[in-house]
């Protein structure tokens, strides 16, 4: 392989066609969620009452299977490793995973602050550490694996099955950010807080999570700040819509869309900022085509 290919260049090298990545995708999305709900029936044919943090767990386990089954494809029918997936390379950048995650949880634990000061009767305090032990520990397991699985089938493979097969840059990130969207389509807050400010809010942490995919040459900035802000949610703020139900420290009685979309953009703008200059990124990257040059 070229020393000069990258993350979206690396799909170019061997067997890319693109009915594999159909058949992948839907084998993985499809397979992980069959194989996870296997405990959950099982509890409920036989009317065993469970903890909410076993639901907690249970509703993370289909990422599990989903994971695994892509790495194995991916390996079988591209010649594909994992590390390749997430960034072209033999190696993982674990440092930029670890890096997104502290920026990013930094800023939600700020922003989280200023509005409990400024909102606190909207805060109801849950703290129960006989809960809040297991909930942790099942987080810290389940809760990277299941953003890790979104990004690199996500801001990953898509992008690569997209970028090699049509050799532009911006539609690598457009078309993952779409599916990604749709995917959580089923999620509750659609009915709690209506359609068009949630679909908006997961087409721009898309957006925001494939631009950084792109920018990094890989996915591990997508990895730890998507990572860092479902791992925050699930341990600290939650609320009676939220698709992460857990005995977080705190409940939000009301929950107001526009403020969260807005204040997702500003944190992302804020975090995007810090990456770039530490990164030192070539925004003119997103015209260049996708190709192996010699």
């Amino acid at each position: 392989m070229n020393s000069k290919t990258n993350f979206l260049e690396r799909a170019l090298v061997g067997r890319n066609e693109w009915w594999k990545y159909i058949i992948i995708f839907l084998t993985a999305f499809l397979g992980g969620f069959i194989l996870g709900e296997i405990p959950k029936v099982i509890t409920d044919v036989m009317k065993i009452n469970v903890s909410k943090n076993f639901d907690f767990a249970f509703s993370l386990l289909p990422f599990v299977f989903m994971l695994s089954i892509a790495v194995i494809m991916i390996k079988l029918m591209h010649k594909r490793s994992f590390s390749e997936t997430v960034n072209g390379t033999k190696k993982v950048r674990w440092s930029r995973v670890f890096f997104g995650f502290a920026v990013w949880f930094i800023f939600a634990v700020i922003y989280s602050a200023g509005d409990y000061v400024f909102h606190y009767d909207n805060y109801i305090l849950q703290f129960d550490a006989v809960k809040f032990i297991p909930l942790f520990v099942i987080s810290l397991i389940m809760i990277p694996i299941q953003s890790s699985t979104e990004a690199f089938l996500m801001q990953g493979y898509l992008a690569q099955g997209f970028g090699s097969h049509t050799h532009k840059r911006w539609l690598a990130l457009l078309f993952p950010c779409v599916v990604f969207a749709l995917l959580h389509i089923g999620n509750p807050e659609m009915d709690k807080f209506g359609f068009v400010l949630t679909m908006a809010q997961y087409v721009f942490i898309g957006l925001f999570y494939g631009l950084l995919a792109i920018l990094d040459d890989g996915i591990e900035l997508s990895m730890g700040t998507h990572t860092a802000n479902n791992l925050f949610l699930s341990l600290f703020v939650t609320n009676s819509a939220s698709v992460l139900q857990s005995d977080a420290v705190f409940e939000v009685k009301t929950v107001d869309p526009l403020q969260d979309l807005l204040s997702a953009v500003v944190i992302a703008a804020i975090v995007f900022f810090i990456l770039y200059k530490k990164y030192n990124w070539n925004l003119g990257i997103m015209n260049k085509r996708v190709e192996i040059k010699d």
